[in-house]
């Protein structure tokens, strides 16, 4: 199911409106899929506005917590005639995936900039003449395989995320073309209720696409550090 509503793509968010004779829509389709290494997930939803419905399928594996992303659609269930609800719901949730994993990146890094300045002070206070000196190489050879896997695996995960921006940037002009959508379809919802509803998710997702700007840049400070490190081994 995820390959059929992707197309065959690890990562896609697309949508698509159709429109009647005199340009007002008559529906709208989201399809977002992503296949991550702490979680896959698919969604594809529709709209009408002649029906006033929206339907959702959305599947996610066992390692994405659906109680939590559950508990979030039902704490919203004010805005639930919005068909953009679940997509903000998936969008901030993805982010947070990656908010979490980014922590765990910047701790690999540590323990590797750690270890390169331990072993740079070690090799300054050794000698070739020492008679300890032939033990110091052999551990020196060890902690510099050891810092080289540690290298390759944050270079490795790096490259992971930055294949997520494409995916993160593009569902978030997804969700940008739905709220124009919204605006020009859901006319039948009465106003107040409507603004709500509207500047409420519009609002989440600008602060969600604020973190992943916040992520982006520390991924760029990840990078250079990382960078910093494979010049000194």
């Amino acid at each position: 199911m995820y390959l059929l509503i992707a197309d065959g793509s690890p990562a896609l968010a697309q949508s698509f409106i159709t429109q009647g004779l005199d340009e007002i829509p008559t529906k709208y389709e989201f399809v977002a899929h992503c296949v991550t290494k702490h979680g896959d997930w698919a969604m594809a939803l529709s709209h009408s506005p002649t029906s006033r419905c929206t339907s959702v399928f959305w599947s996610v594996d066992e390692r994405i917590d659906s109680d939590l992303l559950l508990a979030e659609v039902g704490a919203f269930q004010d805005f639930a005639f919005h068909p953009m609800l679940v997509p903000c719901v998936m969008f901030a949730a993805t982010l947070e995936i990656g908010i979490k994993r980014r922590h765990s990146i910047k701790q690999k890094l540590r323990v590797l900039e750690s270890g390169t300045h331990r072993l740079i002070q070690q090799g300054a206070q050794s000698s070739i003449n020492d008679h300890r000196g032939y033990g110091r190489l052999h551990e020196a050879s060890a902690s510099i395989e050891t810092l080289f896997e540690l290298l390759g695996s944050c270079r490795r995960e790096q490259a992971s995320r930055e294949g997520r921006y494409h995916f993160w940037s593009s569902y978030h002009d997804v969700l940008v073309e739905g709220f124009k959508y919204a605006e020009q379809a859901l006319t039948y919802v009465p106003p107040d209720l409507f603004i709500k509803a509207h500047l409420g998710l519009q609002q989440w997702t600008a602060i969600t696409w604020r973190k992943f700007e916040s992520l982006k840049a520390r991924d760029v400070d990840h990078v250079a550090r990382v960078d910093n490190v494979s010049d000194m081994v």
